[in-house]
This record gives structure tokens, sequence and C-alpha cells, in this order.
């Protein structure tokens, strides 16, 4: 099977692209999706035929519908091909993928490399309808207390939502600071290179009082974090 897809890869691309109905059958036709489809996915994203867009679309949703049967690195390649495409068609189940591996504050995030790849390809297409996951998944990691090991997370997230509509999501994200609470959230406005998250930064600090051991501790492990991202 190895030879087999060794010889499928060294086809020209336009070898290739003529085998692209076949591709998609075999997806379409196909009820778990695992590492042995990396392969193709990648050449579908070679390709860059947007007909390979509803197969890829398959994958990401069958990834949300069966969370526990996938494999999450096949989910990041079809995320980042979608992305790569760059068709309006996938946001809604990119949307959805973005939500179940998201978690909550009882379950931390699913994959942290599937949904940073999930994000940017949100990012990349940029219809105004990834909005309300992407905040979605701001705010989830905001009021929780293991959002900076997800630091990457963050990043992404501040690139996609300003790459869609910076102003629109400024607005909404200052709508949604608290002070005491948003720690992701202040991380995100720092990665979108956002100047207003400085006056965001002094409140954050005088929240909790320069006497806060709290505070003291806050400041210590997110100040940096937030010029440093300010600075890139």
């Amino acid at each position: 099977m190895d030879a087999a897809w060794k010889f499928i890869e060294s086809l020209p691309a336009k070898a290739q692209r003529a085998c692209l109905p076949i591709w998609v059958e075999c997806i379409q036709h196909s009820d778990c999706y695992t590492a042995d489809y990396d392969r193709l996915i990648r050449i579908l994203d070679d390709i860059g035929d947007r007909r390979a867009v509803p197969p890829l679309v398959h994958i990401v949703t069958w990834t949300y519908q069966n969370p526990d049967r996938c494999d999450y690195d096949t989910t990041r390649l079809a995320a980042k091909a979608l992305g790569n495409l760059g068709d309006a068609r996938a946001v809604d189940s990119l949307g959805m993928l973005l939500t179940s591996l998201t978690g909550d504050e009882s379950r931390p995030p699913r994959e942290s490399d599937a949904l940073v790849s999930t994000i940017e390809a949100l990012g990349k297409i940029g219809d105004r309808k990834a909005l309300e996951p992407l905040l979605k998944c701001v705010m989830a990691f905001s009021n929780a207390d293991w959002f900076v090991r997800y630091e990457p997370v963050m990043k992404q997230l501040g690139h996609a939502l300003f790459e869609i509509d910076s102003k629109r999501a400024m607005v909404l994200l200052k709508t949604k600071y608290q002070p005491k609470e948003s720690h992701g959230l202040l991380l995100t406005l720092a990665y979108a290179h956002q100047s207003d998250v400085v006056p965001l930064l002094v409140r954050r600090i005088s929240a909790y009082g320069e006497d806060s051991s709290e505070g003291v501790s806050w400041f210590s492990g997110n100040w940096n974090s937030a010029w440093s991202a300010l600075a890139s």
C-alpha cells in the first residue's frame, strides 16, 4: 500500500487533478477517517481544486459528530486544506468543529493543534459568519483557568478575528471584557496588535489592587506575554 501511495504522490499535477473525482468518491463513501486518509488529504490540498471542498467538509463534519473515533491529525490536515482553498462553504462545518474542539470550563480543549488549524482556516476564508464561533472560543478560554497552556490558540484567535473584520471584532471583544476574568481575551487583543489593549492592561492590574497576591501573580504571568505580543 505504501508503494502505491508513493506512486500516486509522484504523479505530475495534471495526472493528480485528473484523478480528483476518484479521491472525492473515496472520501465521501467512507464512514471512518483515520491516519490512512492523511496522504489523500495532502494530495487534495496540493491540487488546490475547489471540487475538493465537499469531501473535506465531510471529514470535518464527521469529526465533530464522532469525537471519540476520529484521528485529530487527519482533522487538522482537512481544516488546513479548507483554509487554503478559501471557500466559504466550509465555514459552517469549521465553526461546528471549533465549538466541539474548544471544550468548556469542565473539559479542556481537545487537541490544540487541530484547534489552531481550524481557527487559522476560518481566518483565511475570511467570512464574517465565522466571527460568532471564534468569539465563543475566545470567551471559553477567557473564563477558564487553563487558558495559559494554550497560548498558541489565543495567538491564532487574535489573528483570525482581525483578518475577518478588525473593527467589528474589536467592538465585540471590548464589550465582553471584564477586568477580573478575561485573561485569555486580553492576550487575544494583544496578539491582534491592537493598541487599544494598553488601557485594558492597566484596568486589568488596577482591578486587583497593588497589594493583591492574586494581582501580583497575574501580573508576573501575563504582563510580559501581552507586551511581547504587541511588540512582535
